[in-house]
Protein backbone atom coordinates (compact mmCIF):
# COMPACT_ATOMS: atom_id res chain seq x y z
CA UNK A 1 0.00 0.00 0.00
CA UNK A 2 2.60 2.49 0.84
CA UNK A 3 5.02 1.77 -2.54
CA UNK A 4 1.46 2.56 -4.22
CA UNK A 5 0.95 5.64 -2.65
CA UNK A 6 4.56 6.72 -3.27
CA UNK A 7 4.12 6.13 -6.59
CA UNK A 8 1.52 8.13 -7.08
CA UNK A 9 2.93 10.94 -5.36
CA UNK A 10 5.95 10.70 -7.34
CA UNK A 11 3.61 10.41 -10.54
CA UNK A 12 1.72 14.08 -9.41
CA UNK A 13 5.22 15.60 -8.77
CA UNK A 14 6.75 15.10 -12.56
CA UNK A 15 2.94 16.30 -13.97
CA UNK A 16 3.82 19.55 -12.40
CA UNK A 17 7.24 19.86 -14.03
CA UNK A 18 6.69 20.09 -17.58
CA UNK A 19 9.48 22.38 -18.53
CA UNK A 20 11.55 19.14 -16.59
CA UNK A 21 9.68 16.63 -18.64
CA UNK A 22 9.07 18.23 -21.90
CA UNK A 23 11.54 21.09 -23.18
CA UNK A 24 11.76 21.56 -26.62
CA UNK A 25 13.82 23.94 -28.97
CA UNK A 26 12.07 26.04 -31.43
CA UNK A 27 14.64 26.96 -34.73
CA UNK A 28 12.31 28.11 -37.07
CA UNK A 29 10.53 31.11 -38.77
CA UNK A 30 9.65 33.98 -36.24
CA UNK A 31 7.58 37.05 -35.97
CA UNK A 32 8.51 39.55 -33.26
CA UNK A 33 5.86 41.64 -31.40
CA UNK A 34 6.03 44.46 -33.94
CA UNK A 35 6.08 42.52 -37.16
CA UNK A 36 8.96 41.92 -37.87
CA UNK A 37 9.98 38.19 -39.62
CA UNK A 38 12.87 35.88 -39.64
CA UNK A 39 14.28 32.74 -37.54
CA UNK A 40 14.10 32.31 -33.79
CA UNK A 41 15.97 29.56 -31.09
CA UNK A 42 14.11 28.97 -27.91
CA UNK A 43 13.55 26.35 -25.63
CA UNK A 44 9.88 26.32 -24.88
CA UNK A 45 6.98 23.71 -23.34
CA UNK A 46 3.54 23.23 -23.39
CA UNK A 47 1.46 24.52 -20.08
CA UNK A 48 -2.23 22.35 -19.23
CA UNK A 49 -3.79 24.47 -21.61
CA UNK A 50 -1.20 23.16 -24.60
CA UNK A 51 -0.21 26.56 -25.05
CA UNK A 52 3.59 27.20 -25.69
CA UNK A 53 5.30 28.79 -22.80
CA UNK A 54 8.90 30.05 -23.80
CA UNK A 55 11.37 29.36 -20.87
CA UNK A 56 15.27 29.84 -21.28
CA UNK A 57 17.64 31.71 -23.85
CA UNK A 58 16.23 33.55 -26.59
CA UNK A 59 17.93 34.69 -29.75
CA UNK A 60 16.44 36.04 -33.25
CA UNK A 61 18.15 36.98 -36.46
CA UNK A 62 16.15 38.96 -39.56
CA UNK A 63 17.15 40.05 -42.62
CA UNK A 64 15.16 42.56 -45.02
CA UNK A 65 16.22 43.99 -48.55
CA UNK A 66 14.37 46.69 -50.70
CA UNK A 67 14.52 47.20 -53.98
CA UNK A 68 16.25 49.79 -56.39
CA UNK A 69 17.07 52.55 -56.74
CA UNK A 70 18.22 52.51 -53.37
CA UNK A 71 19.50 49.59 -51.65
CA UNK A 72 18.59 49.15 -48.12
CA UNK A 73 19.34 45.94 -46.41
CA UNK A 74 18.06 45.84 -43.03
CA UNK A 75 18.98 43.62 -40.33
CA UNK A 76 17.53 42.97 -36.37
CA UNK A 77 19.01 40.41 -34.18
CA UNK A 78 17.28 40.04 -30.64
CA UNK A 79 19.23 37.94 -27.86
CA UNK A 80 17.32 38.06 -24.14
CA UNK A 81 15.99 35.26 -21.68
CA UNK A 82 12.22 34.07 -21.20
CA UNK A 83 10.95 32.94 -17.82
CA UNK A 84 7.82 31.43 -17.98
CA UNK A 85 6.92 33.60 -20.93
CA UNK A 86 8.32 36.73 -19.28
CA UNK A 87 11.32 38.39 -20.10
CA UNK A 88 14.23 38.86 -17.31
CA UNK A 89 17.62 39.94 -17.07
CA UNK A 90 19.14 41.90 -19.44
CA UNK A 91 18.13 41.80 -23.54
CA UNK A 92 19.79 42.71 -26.41
CA UNK A 93 18.45 44.47 -29.91
CA UNK A 94 20.19 45.46 -32.52
CA UNK A 95 19.18 47.05 -35.58
CA UNK A 96 21.37 47.96 -38.43
CA UNK A 97 20.44 49.54 -41.73
CA UNK A 98 22.90 49.78 -44.98
CA UNK A 99 21.97 52.37 -47.33
CA UNK A 100 23.90 52.29 -50.82
CA UNK A 101 23.47 55.15 -52.80
CA UNK A 102 25.02 55.07 -56.59
CA UNK A 103 25.98 58.31 -57.42
CA UNK A 104 27.79 57.37 -60.89
CA UNK A 105 28.97 55.23 -63.36
CA UNK A 106 32.68 56.29 -64.32
CA UNK A 107 35.11 54.53 -66.95
CA UNK A 108 33.70 50.88 -66.09
CA UNK A 109 34.18 52.47 -62.09
CA UNK A 110 31.22 52.53 -59.71
CA UNK A 111 31.29 55.44 -57.34
CA UNK A 112 28.92 54.94 -54.44
CA UNK A 113 28.03 56.18 -51.11
CA UNK A 114 27.44 53.54 -48.38
CA UNK A 115 26.14 54.50 -45.19
CA UNK A 116 25.78 52.01 -41.92
CA UNK A 117 23.51 52.96 -38.76
CA UNK A 118 23.82 50.52 -36.26
CA UNK A 119 21.75 50.83 -33.53
CA UNK A 120 22.43 48.60 -29.70
CA UNK A 121 19.18 48.84 -27.31
CA UNK A 122 19.94 47.24 -23.90
CA UNK A 123 17.15 46.71 -21.70
CA UNK A 124 16.24 45.03 -18.22
CA UNK A 125 13.42 43.19 -17.03
CA UNK A 126 11.78 41.74 -13.89
CA UNK A 127 9.34 39.28 -14.76
CA UNK A 128 8.45 40.98 -18.33
CA UNK A 129 8.27 44.58 -16.44
CA UNK A 130 10.69 46.61 -18.00
CA UNK A 131 12.94 47.17 -14.56
CA UNK A 132 16.22 48.45 -14.33
CA UNK A 133 19.22 50.66 -16.88
CA UNK A 134 18.38 50.97 -20.26
CA UNK A 135 20.42 52.68 -23.08
CA UNK A 136 20.56 53.42 -26.73
CA UNK A 137 23.44 54.15 -28.89
CA UNK A 138 23.37 54.77 -32.65
CA UNK A 139 26.76 54.46 -34.46
CA UNK A 140 27.00 55.65 -38.29
CA UNK A 141 29.97 53.91 -40.52
CA UNK A 142 30.17 55.64 -43.64
CA UNK A 143 32.80 54.42 -46.24
CA UNK A 144 33.74 57.75 -46.93
CA UNK A 145 34.22 59.47 -43.70
CA UNK A 146 35.14 57.69 -39.98
CA UNK A 147 32.47 55.92 -37.76
CA UNK A 148 30.46 58.50 -35.40
CA UNK A 149 28.00 58.58 -32.60
CA UNK A 150 24.91 59.97 -33.56
CA UNK A 151 22.75 59.24 -30.79
CA UNK A 152 23.20 58.22 -26.75
CA UNK A 153 19.99 57.70 -24.58
CA UNK A 154 20.06 56.75 -20.61
CA UNK A 155 17.50 56.16 -18.32
CA UNK A 156 16.31 54.21 -15.60
CA UNK A 157 13.09 52.44 -15.85
CA UNK A 158 11.71 50.90 -12.43
CA UNK A 159 8.48 48.81 -12.40
CA UNK A 160 7.84 49.95 -16.15
CA UNK A 161 8.09 53.84 -15.28
CA UNK A 162 11.35 56.14 -15.64
CA UNK A 163 13.19 57.17 -12.63
CA UNK A 164 16.27 59.20 -11.93
CA UNK A 165 18.58 60.84 -14.47
CA UNK A 166 17.75 61.12 -17.96
CA UNK A 167 19.75 62.00 -20.61
CA UNK A 168 19.73 62.18 -24.59
CA UNK A 169 21.99 63.56 -27.38
CA UNK A 170 21.65 63.38 -30.70
CA UNK A 171 22.55 64.77 -34.10
CA UNK A 172 20.15 64.80 -36.87
CA UNK A 173 20.60 63.96 -40.56
CA UNK A 174 21.62 67.99 -40.90
CA UNK A 175 24.11 67.58 -38.88
CA UNK A 176 21.82 69.59 -35.91
CA UNK A 177 22.75 68.71 -32.62
CA UNK A 178 19.86 67.62 -30.03
CA UNK A 179 20.11 67.37 -26.26
CA UNK A 180 18.05 66.75 -23.86
CA UNK A 181 18.83 66.42 -19.81
CA UNK A 182 16.58 65.89 -16.98
CA UNK A 183 15.15 63.91 -13.80
CA UNK A 184 12.38 61.60 -13.25
CA UNK A 185 10.16 60.50 -10.39
CA UNK A 186 7.88 57.91 -10.43
CA UNK A 187 7.57 58.46 -14.53
CA UNK A 188 6.73 62.17 -13.99
CA UNK A 189 8.90 64.56 -15.47
CA UNK A 190 10.49 66.72 -12.15
CA UNK A 191 12.68 69.46 -11.38
CA UNK A 192 14.55 71.38 -14.34
CA UNK A 193 14.73 69.86 -17.92
CA UNK A 194 16.62 71.20 -20.61
CA UNK A 195 15.97 70.81 -24.00
CA UNK A 196 19.05 72.47 -27.16
CA UNK A 197 17.89 72.19 -30.68
CA UNK A 198 18.00 73.55 -33.62
CA UNK A 199 14.74 75.18 -35.31
CA UNK A 200 14.51 77.19 -38.87
CA UNK A 201 18.48 77.60 -38.34
CA UNK A 202 18.03 79.49 -35.37
CA UNK A 203 19.70 77.53 -31.96
CA UNK A 204 17.47 76.97 -29.40
CA UNK A 205 17.48 76.37 -25.49
CA UNK A 206 14.06 75.51 -23.66
CA UNK A 207 13.97 74.80 -19.98
CA UNK A 208 11.24 73.70 -18.88
CA UNK A 209 10.32 73.90 -14.69
CA UNK A 210 7.95 71.00 -13.10
CA UNK A 211 7.39 69.28 -9.82
CA UNK A 212 6.52 66.11 -10.04
CA UNK A 213 4.42 66.28 -13.64
CA UNK A 214 3.14 69.86 -13.21
CA UNK A 215 4.57 72.24 -15.35
CA UNK A 216 4.89 75.72 -14.03
CA UNK A 217 6.95 77.31 -16.56
CA UNK A 218 9.42 77.59 -19.76
CA UNK A 219 11.87 79.46 -20.89
CA UNK A 220 12.73 79.57 -24.35
CA UNK A 221 15.70 81.55 -25.00
CA UNK A 222 14.66 84.56 -23.36
CA UNK A 223 11.12 84.47 -23.63
CA UNK A 224 8.92 82.67 -20.30
CA UNK A 225 5.55 81.33 -20.40
CA UNK A 226 4.05 80.66 -16.89
CA UNK A 227 1.53 78.13 -16.97
CA UNK A 228 -2.35 78.72 -15.27
CA UNK A 229 -2.76 76.48 -13.30
CA UNK A 230 -6.35 74.85 -12.30
CA UNK A 231 -7.11 75.40 -8.47
CA UNK A 232 -7.23 71.84 -7.82
CA UNK A 233 -3.42 71.48 -9.62
CA UNK A 234 -2.40 74.48 -7.75
CA UNK A 235 -3.64 73.02 -4.51
CA UNK A 236 -2.25 69.53 -5.50
CA UNK A 237 1.26 71.93 -5.89
CA UNK A 238 1.38 73.35 -2.90
CA UNK A 239 0.33 70.26 -0.99
CA UNK A 240 -2.77 71.33 0.48
CA UNK A 241 -4.59 68.35 -1.07
CA UNK A 242 -2.40 65.61 -2.05
CA UNK A 243 -5.20 63.47 -3.88
CA UNK A 244 -6.15 65.33 -7.12
CA UNK A 245 -3.86 64.00 -9.33
CA UNK A 246 -3.33 60.83 -11.29
CA UNK A 247 -0.68 58.20 -9.76
CA UNK A 248 0.88 57.73 -13.14
CA UNK A 249 1.60 59.50 -16.43
CA UNK A 250 -1.20 59.14 -19.39
CA UNK A 251 0.28 61.37 -21.54
CA UNK A 252 3.47 63.28 -21.97
CA UNK A 253 1.91 66.62 -22.78
CA UNK A 254 1.01 68.73 -19.67
CA UNK A 255 -2.28 69.54 -19.97
CA UNK A 256 -4.42 71.47 -17.33
CA UNK A 257 -7.70 72.42 -19.28
CA UNK A 258 -5.72 74.53 -22.11
CA UNK A 259 -7.15 74.48 -26.04
CA UNK A 260 -5.04 72.37 -28.03
CA UNK A 261 -4.67 75.72 -30.44
CA UNK A 262 -3.23 77.48 -27.09
CA UNK A 263 -0.07 78.79 -26.95
CA UNK A 264 0.48 76.52 -23.57
CA UNK A 265 -0.02 73.28 -25.73
CA UNK A 266 2.12 74.90 -28.95
CA UNK A 267 5.32 75.67 -27.07
CA UNK A 268 5.65 72.03 -25.58
CA UNK A 269 5.53 70.08 -29.25
CA UNK A 270 9.30 70.42 -29.76
CA UNK A 271 10.74 68.83 -26.86
CA UNK A 272 7.88 66.52 -26.51
CA UNK A 273 8.14 65.04 -29.86
CA UNK A 274 11.80 64.44 -29.08
CA UNK A 275 10.59 62.52 -25.82
CA UNK A 276 7.75 60.69 -27.96
CA UNK A 277 10.61 59.32 -30.60
CA UNK A 278 12.75 58.32 -27.76
CA UNK A 279 10.14 56.29 -26.32
CA UNK A 280 8.60 54.93 -29.32
CA UNK A 281 12.57 53.70 -29.72
CA UNK A 282 12.29 51.84 -26.47
CA UNK A 283 9.59 50.31 -26.77
CA UNK A 284 9.21 49.24 -30.02
CA UNK A 285 9.37 45.87 -29.03
CA UNK A 286 7.29 46.05 -26.07
CA UNK A 287 3.89 47.12 -27.57
CA UNK A 288 2.12 45.45 -24.95
CA UNK A 289 3.04 47.71 -22.24
CA UNK A 290 2.61 51.26 -24.17
CA UNK A 291 -0.98 49.10 -25.04
CA UNK A 292 -1.29 48.97 -20.70
CA UNK A 293 -0.10 52.13 -19.90
CA UNK A 294 -0.06 54.40 -22.47
CA UNK A 295 3.46 56.17 -21.42
CA UNK A 296 6.74 55.26 -19.89
CA UNK A 297 6.96 58.84 -18.44
CA UNK A 298 4.91 61.86 -18.81
CA UNK A 299 3.28 64.39 -17.20
CA UNK A 300 0.70 64.85 -14.14
CA UNK A 301 -2.94 65.96 -14.49
CA UNK A 302 -5.59 66.40 -12.10
CA UNK A 303 -8.74 64.20 -11.32
CA UNK A 304 -12.40 65.58 -12.34
CA UNK A 305 -14.60 63.19 -11.22
CA UNK A 306 -18.11 64.18 -13.28
CA UNK A 307 -20.93 65.41 -11.72
CA UNK A 308 -24.31 63.76 -11.46
CA UNK A 309 -25.93 66.17 -14.14
CA UNK A 310 -22.42 65.92 -16.18
CA UNK A 311 -22.69 62.17 -16.51
CA UNK A 312 -26.46 62.44 -17.75
CA UNK A 313 -25.64 65.05 -20.52
CA UNK A 314 -23.24 62.71 -21.80
CA UNK A 315 -25.19 59.87 -21.77
CA UNK A 316 -27.40 61.75 -23.66
CA UNK A 317 -25.24 62.89 -25.84
CA UNK A 318 -24.03 59.24 -26.60
CA UNK A 319 -28.02 58.40 -27.16
CA UNK A 320 -28.61 61.17 -29.73
CA UNK A 321 -25.28 60.54 -31.43
CA UNK A 322 -26.38 56.27 -31.25
CA UNK A 323 -29.84 57.94 -33.18
CA UNK A 324 -27.96 59.88 -35.80
CA UNK A 325 -25.85 57.02 -36.58
CA UNK A 326 -28.98 54.90 -37.52
CA UNK A 327 -30.29 57.51 -39.42
CA UNK A 328 -27.58 57.86 -41.53
CA UNK A 329 -27.38 54.23 -42.42
CA UNK A 330 -31.05 54.09 -43.21
CA UNK A 331 -30.89 57.17 -45.34
CA UNK A 332 -27.56 55.12 -47.10
CA UNK A 333 -29.73 52.18 -47.28
CA UNK A 334 -32.47 53.82 -48.61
Amino acid sequence: MIRIRFFFFILALYAFQPFALYSQEYDSTYITSNGVKGKATFEYYYDLDHLRVKNGPFKFKSDTTDSVPTSIVKELQIEGEYSENKKVREWLYQLTSREIDILEIKDSELIYDLKTYRTLIRGNYDRGTPSGNWSIQTTLINNKSENKTVETTEITLRRGYAEGTFTHQSIDKNDNLIKVTGQFEEGFFDGQWRFNYTKDSLAVEEIRSYSKGILTYSLINEDTISFPLSPKTRASLNGSERGNMVKAPISIEFEDGYPQTSLFMRTQQTGNRFMRTIQNKLMQFDQDILQQQSVIFGSNRAIYPLTEEEEALISAWNEAESEFQNEVTNCKGA
